[in-house]
């Protein structure tokens, strides 16, 4: 069996096709608190110290530019348009409460 090349992305905006890679001093754990219905899930991230970065991002990243890294990373977890028409959909048709 031939092997699947594995498809990375970005690890800044999520962009197929990283061109860059940066190294961190080291690896890192983070643990963060999500909130379910069920109640309060801890979970535990693990970066590794090399990320991916796609063009754009490693250009705002070799600028210094970590504001606009933070724009275009923002810009790129809101919502596709087709997920927002959806979303828009779903809502107006629950019934409304009482």
């Amino acid at each position: 069996m031939a092997d699947v090349p594995q498809m990375t992305n970005c690890d800044f905006c999520n962009a197929p096709c990283p061109a860059r890679t940066y190294r961190t001093a080291d690896s890192s754990t983070v643990r963060t608190r999500a909130f379910m219905e069920s109640g309060p899930l801890l979970q535990e991230h693990r970066f590794t110290p090399e990320w991916k970065a796609c063009v754009p991002c490693g250009k705002l990243i070799e600028a210094d530019d970590w504001d606009g890294l933070a724009t275009r990373v923002t810009h790129s977890l809101a919502p596709s348009e087709f997920l927002q028409a959806r979303l828009s959909r779903i809502g107006s048709s629950r019934p409304m409460a009482n």
